[in-house]
């Protein structure tokens, strides 16, 4: 057996990139134990067994930081103690990382069942029943919520003035993930539903036409679009596809003569 290493033939022994054993040695967290004239770095075997340890501790998910403080004063009781916080740390994330794999599967099935549905230039009468979402505010509010990349986005209209946005929540297995207090509700009711394509800027335009296409109805002053295909699946601002839904008041009665 060889004296020492090279650090091509340490890092091929682990699998890692000399940059990392370089980088392990910016640190102090992991240095050669001999530097050749030609500044070659070498290893003893010996050493093998301190990086299978930092190796281990990596892939356990230990930052540098906690690493370097555990083997500084490395005995049992520390690393059964540093093993026991990093398992709660890690089960934290598991926690974190079930809510949003559900988030996404739920968005993709939304996404799938209402792209089914899409006609566009039709219009339909629909009934709702009481309908739940997480309020997030004025767009400049948008971005750094987590509800809105989760979510299927809704957006209200009043006056034909865009106002708040929301986060829907489509099932009661969806709603019993949060306390109602924090939800607001779409009020039940008949909706006038209808498909705008293309980027926002002119979704108001396409709400006066589903009006004036409508005439025996008359309608509330506000109107709530569910945005089905948007910038997270679509790059194409062209190519958006939203839901509108204007709720019916009543149907006008005509004029007798």
């Amino acid at each position: 057996m060889k004296d020492f290493m090279k650090i091509g033939e340490i890092s091929d022994l682990f699998g890692l990139n000399k940059q990392t054993l370089h980088y392990y040695d910016k640190v102090g967290l992991f240095r050669p134990a001999h530097i050749e004239e030609n500044g070659y770095r070498a290893y003893t075997f010996e050493q093998c067994y301190e990086l299978a340890s930092i190796c281990n501790m990596r892939y356990l998910g230990y930052s540098i930081k906690q690493i370097k403080k555990i083997l500084e004063k490395q005995n049992m009781e520390i690393s059964l103690r540093a093993m026991e916080t990093q398992k709660s740390i890690i089960d934290e994330k598991i926690k974190k990382l079930l809510v949003v794999k559900e988030a996404i599967n739920r968005k993709m099935i939304f996404v799938e069942k209402e792209s089914r549905k899409i006609d566009l230039g039709k219009t339909y009468i629909k009934e709702f029943p009481e309908r739940y979402y997480i309020p997030i505010g004025k767009e400049e509010l948008l971005y750094k919520d987590e509800a809105f990349y989760y979510n299927p986005t809704i957006v209200f209209y009043e006056n034909m003035k865009r106002m708040d946005f929301g986060a829907y929540l489509e099932n009661e297995k969806e709603v019993s993930l949060y306390s109602k207090e924090t939800l607001k509700i779409i009020p039940k009711g008949e909706y006038l539903c209808g498909y705008h394509k293309g980027d926002y800027k002119n979704i108001t335009d396409t709400v006066k036409k589903m009006i004036a296409q409508n005439k025996q109805f008359k309608f509330k002053n506000w109107s709530v679009h569910f945005n089905i295909i948007d910038q997270f699946i679509e790059i194409k601002s062209s190519e958006f596809i939203t839901q509108i839904q204007i709720p019916i008041i009543e149907k006008q009665m005509k004029t007798k003569r």
